[in-house]
């Protein structure tokens, strides 16, 4: 398994352990309604603005940073992924984006974790072209290898330091 997918994996048993503290503080919650909607007013008392002009205002901010920037911030992404969840009343669209914020979410908290172990560079796995992937040591002889088999032999370059 990549060191990607690892921290993915790590993320998510976090929040599984933490949706089992709140079941536990909290319950179900299955009396709730989602209070969502174009003109919920979700940022009173801040702003009487309704939920749809709430989620344009927050794009044309992220829209402006990311120009000014060449990227956002990740609280530009998760506010403007919230909004458009916030301004949803049906259901179905509703679950979509309230997942695609906890997708959004776990991807923050996988950055947040810090980097990744690096690798040496001799060891590297890239990807090249169209899909295939070399470990950098055998690139020097040609073999190329889907993604399985470099990761293997990064794997393997790696229980032997006496190539560096």
């Amino acid at each position: 398994m990549s060191p990607r997918w690892q921290r993915t994996q790590d993320v998510l048993a976090e929040v599984l352990h933490e949706r089992g503290r709140q079941r536990a503080r909290y319950g179900e919650n299955d009396d709730l309604e989602n209070g969502t909607g174009p003109y919920v007013r979700w940022l009173e008392p801040l702003s009487p603005a309704a939920a749809k002009y709430i989620e344009h205002d927050l794009r044309t901010s992220y829209e402006a940073h990311e120009a000014r920037h060449g990227k956002p911030t990740w609280r530009h992404l998760v506010l403007e992924e919230v909004a458009e969840a916030f301004q949803e009343s049906d259901p179905g669209r509703l679950r979509e984006e309230v997942l695609q914020v906890a997708a959004l979410c776990v991807s923050w908290l996988e950055k947040l974790a810090g980097p990744l172990p690096e690798e040496t560079p001799k060891h590297r796995v890239r990807l090249l072209g169209t899909g295939a992937w070399n470990c950098r040591d055998c690139v020097a002889h040609g073999q190329e290898r889907n993604e399985a088999a470099a990761m293997a032999a990064a794997e393997a370059h790696a229980l032997h330091p006496e190539r560096d």
